[in-house]
């Protein structure tokens, strides 16, 4: 008899466990829009198919969660460093549409302190590396002050001179907002208002 309860009981959590997994994925998705990693060095795959990153409702709630769970997840390895700062990334993004800009910030800092040792790839540098500092730029016009946030600003701006995105944000961010609460950047994730509210 006892034998019985404990097939039931492996049953159940065989059963289980692909569920699990695919649910694991959906985090990955529902957090940065790319596919759960593989094993590749850098960890980043192709966009998902997956509706749940476009999603109505609470996007931001739901993907701060998200991208929580992909961080402590097991299918994101030690070794994975782009995917881990782009996954802390898109968490600061969904904190800060959601105004928790202090949340966001601790995000960027752990986003730039895992990636230092990308910091001298050029080509981190122009594209993770600009959109960090464009994000803290964000963050800090966010909180009204537009002394930090200016330099930072002017310098995504000079790193990528043709990219109108990072023009507009940048010069909004560093500008006095005239327009409290008006100006916004339109990433990824959706649209963040640049300046503090009014």
């Amino acid at each position: 008899m006892r034998l019985g309860g404990c097939a039931i009981v492996a049953a159940a959590l065989a059963s289980a466990t692909p569920a699990l997994a695919e649910a694991d994925k959906v985090d990955f998705e529902t957090c940065d829009g790319l596919q759960a990693p593989g094993k590749q060095a850098d960890g980043m795959r192709p966009p998902s198919s997956v509706a749940s990153w476009g999603m109505a409702g609470d996007r931001n709630g739901a993907a701060i969660a998200a991208c929580t769970r992909a961080l402590a997840s097991p299918r994101l390895l030690p070794t994975q460093t782009l995917r881990r700062v782009h996954l802390l990334r898109a968490r600061a993004a969904a904190n800060m549409a959601s105004d928790a800009i202090p949340a966001a910030i601790a995000d960027l800092e752990a986003a730039e302190a895992a990636g230092a040792p990308l910091a001298g790839d050029p080509f981190y540098k122009r594209s993770m590396g600009v959109s960090l500092s464009l994000l803290r730029a964000i963050a800090l016009a966010r909180q009204g002050d537009v002394a930090a946030a200016g330099p930072l600003a002017r310098a995504a701006m000079a790193a990528r001179p043709y990219a109108l995105h990072v023009q507009l944000a940048g010069k909004a961010c560093s500008s006095s907002c005239p327009m409290a609460g008006s100006r916004r950047w339109t990433a990824s994730s959706g649209s963040i208002p640049i300046c503090p509210p009014s």
